[in-house]
């Protein structure tokens, strides 16, 4: 998994729930799979289970949160994923 691309993905999701600092697996799949047709539902839910083991998503009693700072990540208007 490229962490770049990871980085970006959670930053996404970040951004959509601005008044939030945990978010759920269904925050995610809404978000990256509906809202923005990034990827489809299984695969953001792998998505968030490597970026779980890899440290960038720490999980907390059914919470995730990102293990780092998503305010100063950018986002291309463009940004496409290739899974």
């Amino acid at each position: 998994m490229n962490k770049d691309i990871a980085r970006k993905l959670i930053a996404i999701v970040a951004s959509e729930k601005k008044n939030l600092s945990q978010y759920s697996k269904q925050d995610f799949v809404t978000t990256l799979s509906f809202k923005r047709s990034l990827m489809d539902p299984e695969s953001v839910e792998k998505f968030v289970d490597k970026s779980a083991e890899s440290g960038l998503i720490m999980s907390k009693e059914g919470s995730l949160s990102p293990n780092f700072s998503t305010s100063g990540i950018v986002v291309p208007l463009d940004f496409s994923v290739d899974m």
